[in-house]
């Protein structure tokens, strides 16, 4: 199975985010792979105008 995580805080480092972390490490200590993004891993422009055909 595979889980892929995204946090949404802009602030880093973020409660919501060490939460998430927490709920990662836990689902692959049940073998699952978990593939994480952050809302810095995309172009600002991109997700305030929802451009679905953004290469990244």
């Amino acid at each position: 199975m595979r889980v892929i995580s995204l946090a949404g805080s802009p602030r880093i480092p973020s409660r919501s985010a060490a939460l998430l972390t927490l709920s990662q490490n836990w689902l692959q200590q049940q073998g699952v792979e978990v593939i994480t993004y952050t809302l810095h891993d995309f172009d600002a422009e991109d997700l305030l105008y929802a451009n679905f055909n953004s290469p990244a």
